[in-house]
Order: structure tokens, then C-alpha cells, then sequence
């Protein structure tokens, strides 16, 4: 399973799917990306005309490992 980590989307959509997915399918493959990239007309609306930041990264990977889905994608 892969989730693409959107900026400003940790708490409210990152979160919920690692807690989803640990609760429900524990033994599937989960990979975090943090290859978002704001294209086309992201600049029109701020809160997506940026990328995903360390301390969005770090604490995406933290709540992975610690719902016990450790196998990480950069």
C-alpha cells in the first residue's frame, strides 16, 4: 500500500490512514512518499503550492513505525 504524503495533511489524512491501515490490514506493505509536487495551478492555492517538509517527514515516518508499519519509501 502506498500513501502520498500531502504538505499540511500529516494530523488531519496521514494519521488516519496509517491508524486505518495498521487496525485493519497489519500485515500489508506500507510505503510513506513524500514525492509531492505542487504543479500546474498549486500556485493558486498556497496551502498546496509547497512541498512536504522534514518535520512533516519525520513525523509521518514516527506514526508509521510506531502503528507498526515500518517499511518506509523516500
Amino acid at each position: 500500500m502506498r500513501h502520498l504524503v500531502i504538505p499540511g495533511h500529516v494530523e488531519c489524512c496521514t494519521r488516519n490512514v496509517i491508524e486505518w491501515t495498521s487496525r485493519n490490514i497489519p500485515e500489508v506493505r506500507f510505503n510513506l512518499m513524500f514525492q509531492y509536487r505542487p504543479e500546474y495551478l498549486a500556485c493558486m492555492y498556497p496551502e498546496i503550492n509547497k512541498h512536504v517538509g522534514l518535520e512533516e517527514k519525520e513525523k509521518a515516518i514516527k506514526m508509521a513505525n510506531e502503528a507498526g508499519l515500518i517499511d518506509v519509501l523516500f
